[in-house]
């Protein structure tokens, strides 16, 4: 594969990927996978929009065009699952169709929309657990600062790839 990035785990990374924010047509995700050559796919619980997500890769991978394999598909764990990260993932992954997704992000930092907070270090540990069951390649950040960074790679077993 050309124009990855490898990333800390050894796996190959895109260095092109399609944000699929505002996305929600399934026909758009396939022609960009089918006819533009995208195979980075990031994607997450709050933009809605899995469903949609899941049917262009499924289309795509009917066609022949390419294979589970040659997508590097990700997604983002809201502040509202963090008490639950593999019932959340695994609902993402029915609703994408898919079996695992390359890297399960930690969508922020913190927990406003939680009604209960959970601690980093707990997240990170039920997160890394995720990758232990195979149903994440690897786990990511977003929108963390070093600080917060520096604070979980202390205690990861699973560094995070990237942020």
């Amino acid at each position: 594969m050309k124009n990855v990035v490898k990333l800390s785990n050894g796996r190959d990374m895109p260095v092109m990927g399609l944000g699929t924010l505002f996305l929600n047509d399934a026909k758009a995700i396939h022609n960009a996978i089918s006819a533009v050559g995208y195979r980075h796919i990031d994607t997450a619980t709050i933009t809605a929009n899995e469903a949609q997500v899941g049917k262009g890769i499924k289309q795509s991978i009917e066609e022949g065009k390419v294979t589970r394999s040659d997508l590097f598909v990700t997604t983002k764990i809201w502040h509202n699952q963090y008490f639950d990260p593999e019932t959340a993932l695994r609902r993402s992954l029915k609703t994408m169709g898919l079996d695992y997704i390359d890297t399960y992000y930690i969508h922020w930092p913190n927990n406003f929309f939680a009604e209960t907070p959970v601690p980093m270090h707990i997240l990170y540990k039920r997160m890394e657990s995720l990758v232990d069951r195979g149903l994440a390649k690897s786990i990511g950040l977003s929108n963390f600062n070093v600080q917060l960074t520096a604070d979980i790679l202390t205690y990861a077993e699973h560094k995070p790839v990237c942020n």
